[in-house]
């Protein structure tokens, strides 16, 4: 999502159960983090399906 003042902020929508069903979940998250949102200067924003 780009904001108003010109910066990145990614938002990651995902369901809790499966969360707990991808065991490598942590391990991708990560490395996008890593990969993309820090070298482009994102940020990164995790909200889960029923917060919304």
């Amino acid at each position: 999502m780009e904001l108003k003042d010109g910066s990145v902020e990614v938002v990651e929508i995902k369901g809790r159960v499966i969360k707990k069903l991808q065991r490598d979940y942590p391990l991708r998250r990560q490395l996008f983090i890593l990969n993309y949102c820090i070298p482009n200067n994102w940020k990164f924003k995790e909200v889960h399906d029923d917060e919304i």
